[in-house]
């Protein structure tokens, strides 16, 4: 990390107008991470600005430096850093037209990563995004603001599932209390993420719950989330995010997907994996990506297309692990 973190810091310092960008579907690594480094950006002196693809989840509206994301902007960016994301897709439109000489720093930790930046600070074996930013500013030997440790843990704590995913480890748990002792409130994120749901997502949850299906021996379980589904609970597709978790609950389970349909031909799939199934291979077959347990992939398909195409590799990794 040395001679990359080196070199960002002089990116930084060279500039004056910098962006932090966060991936679309944003969730909360990328969230923290992105807001984390605007602070810390600007601590430095410098114009910085924060873009989130639309919808931004209000779930995260508690966090710290929240309201100034995609706020209007002023000088265009000569640096941009990317943070969480694996590819440039993941961005949407979002940096549109950048002008010529634009540096892009790109900060992440998925193991499909393209390396599409300038430099690329790309850590697989972190948790989360979070920790890798965490990791950098430690080498820049910049003190943490509570500002930044709240939303660096909140990062590593959404990554984790919670400090209850397989990529909870001592490195993840011991930056955790670090952050904490730096004036992040674990009570406080641990509530606002996991005991602040609306009553329609409660009442959308029960309808996704009615759709849940089990395969190859009850070792592949699925579920879907419809826009008739999301109409009858009165809710919007962000609510529907974090139920894969609850499909990933299943005793026995080596492959949980959870499909939601975004629009008549577009759906997007969640994909979570135990034992030798691998959720990142299953979805680089379809052109996403992500990590070994959990990963995602968008197909320009109906939703029973998705779900049929899918299901049916999914079906195959099961019967041949090895193949």
């Amino acid at each position: 990390m040395k001679s990359e973190a080196a070199e960002i810091l002089r990116m930084i310092e060279d500039s004056q107008n910098v962006v932090v960008v966060s991936h679309k579907d944003a969730d909360g690594d990328t969230l923290g991470s992105a807001l984390a480094m605007c602070d810390v950006v600007a601590a430095m002196g410098k114009n910085v600005a924060m873009r989130c693809p639309p919808p931004v989840p209000e779930l995260y509206a508690f966090l710290p430096g929240f309201q100034l994301i995609n706020q209007e902007e002023g000088s265009p960016p000569d640096l941009v850093l990317v943070m969480d994301s694996s590819n440039l897709d993941r961005l949407s439109d979002t940096l549109g037209e950048l002008p010529e000489g634009t540096r892009l720093v790109n900060i992440d930790h998925h193991v499909s990563n393209t390396m599409f930046g300038q430099v690329n600070l790309v850590v697989p074996e972190a948790s989360s995004t979070a920790e890798v930013t965490f990791d950098l500013l430690h080498e820049w030997g910049l003190q943490i603001s509570p500002a930044a440790a709240t939303n660096l843990y909140c990062g590593i704590f959404t990554d984790t599932g919670g400090f209850r995913h397989e990529n909870t480890n001592y490195r993840a748990l011991s930056i955790g209390a670090e952050l904490v002792l730096l004036g992040a409130d674990p009570a406080d994120i641990a509530m606002r993420v996991y005991k602040n749901r609306k009553l329609s997502t409660i009442k959308l949850s029960a309808l996704v719950m009615a759709t849940v299906g089990f395969d190859c021996d009850d070792r592949l379980v699925y579920a879907y989330v419809s826009r008739a589904l999301l109409e009858k609970a009165g809710a919007v597709m962000e609510e529907a995010d974090g139920m894969i978790d609850m499909l990933n609950s299943v005793d026995g389970l080596v492959l949980a997907l959870f499909f939601k349909e975004i629009e008549p031909h577009l759906t997007k799939v969640s994909i979570r994996s135990r034992g030798e199934a691998n959720a990142n291979a299953l979805a680089t077959k379809f052109g996403g990506g992500g990590h070994e347990r959990a990963a995602g992939v968008e197909l320009e398909m109906s939703l029973g297309e998705a779900m049929e195409a899918i299901l049916g590799e999914a079906r195959r990794m099961i019967s041949n692990p090895q193949g």
